[in-house]
């Protein structure tokens, strides 16, 4: 199979619009000789396996770990009891 195909096979494929491949190599995003390579005939072909690998390292990149949010739940009872003392509530009022 081949790994370099053209910008339009490249668009019908990712979903990327022609112009949106055009301006991420325009503007430097893509690296040349990575994601895209030009031919003997000066036409831009786009390496799937490149893409590939520039969509991993954009993910590592921008991943952030998961927040976690403590609940009340999750502290010792004595700490519970110091917070509702406080006016800091485990849970919610009771419905009536």
């Amino acid at each position: 199979m081949l790994d370099k195909v053209t910008i339009r096979k490249f668009s019908d494929l990712s979903g990327y619009s022609e112009d949106a491949i055009r301006s991420k190599i325009k503007d430097g995003i893509w690296r040349e000789n990575q994601v895209y390579f030009r031919a003997p005939d000066k036409r831009i072909l786009i390496s799937l396996g490149g893409f590939e690998q520039w969509v991993k390292q954009q993910f590592t990149k921008t991943s952030v770990p998961h927040l976690k949010i403590q609940s009340n739940y999750d502290l010792p009872i004595q700490t519970r009891k110091q917070n509702n003392a406080k006016g800091l509530k485990c849970s919610p009022p009771p419905l009536i």
